[in-house]
């Protein structure tokens, strides 16, 4: 709930931001005698306008061990040809590769995942790309958040179990570029910067012995983690 409120709040303070470059992609008023311009190159089109859906999938690998993926989603909802405020989401979620290696390799049944779903507002700065004079260059950066689920467990042929879970909210800035492929439409190429904080709580749950004399012992502590991550991948403008 508080980080859904804090998303509320950074939009607003994006679009304030974003105010006076969306109003003045917005209006147009005839200069006065003396006065000069610098008109929009010839043939420029805004990457990123309002009522722009892209659909996005980026996967990679998360701390060297869990191959992930992340399907997502942005869409403008107001701006103009000098930059566009979007809202979106997207969930990465990932398995444990080492861990299935592990499971393969020897009498131990390894198991490790996450799932990590994300809200988003973004501001795209089309005048970047209307300076660079590429059209084709999306640049924008915001704020994410969200919770995050992880699950590990070891298991051996006695039913002995170690478990550990973990819930924790994240929450930080990103910043990112997109490149659409020339003559595919609306493909484009895609990497994102992100530096999220994330705290919560673990659980370890350690189970053992046979079902007349099972013995079951929990701990749980705080998490306070985050860092730098990258996301590559593709996606679709429509």
């Amino acid at each position: 709930m508080r980080t859904g409120l804090f998303i509320v709040v950074v939009a607003t303070v994006l679009l304030a931001v974003a105010q006076p470059l969306m109003a003045d992609s917005a209006t147009s008023t005839e200069p006065g005698p003396g006065v000069s311009t610098v008109e929009q190159p010839e043939g420029f089109v805004p990457p990123y306008t309002p009522g722009t859906f892209d659909m996005t999938l980026g996967a990679g690998f998360r701390g060297m061990s869990f191959l992930y993926a992340e399907p997502g989603f942005d869409l403008g909802v107001i701006g103009g040809d000098a930059a566009t405020l979007s809202v979106g989401a997207s969930v990465n979620a990932g398995v444990c590769v080492v861990c299935l290696l592990i499971d393969v390799a020897s009498d131990y049944r390894v198991r490790g995942w996450y799932t990590i779903p994300l809200a988003r507002v973004a501001l795209h700065l089309n005048t970047l790309a209307d300076g660079l004079d590429a059209d084709r260059l999306d640049l924008y950066g915001g704020l994410m958040g969200g919770p995050g689920y992880y699950r590990y467990s070891l298991e051996n042929e006695a039913g002995d179990r170690f478990q550990v879970s973990q819930v924790t909210a994240l929450f930080g800035p990103f910043a990112g570029l997109r490149h659409t492929l020339s003559g595919y439409d609306g493909f484009f190429l895609y990497g994102e910067f992100r530096h999220l904080l994330e705290a919560g709580t673990t659980r370890v749950t350690v189970q053992y012995g046979d079902d007349d004399e099972e013995q079951i012992l929990e701990a749980t502590g705080e998490v306070n983690q985050g860092g730098w991550d990258t996301v590559v991948g593709i996606g679709l403008r429509f």
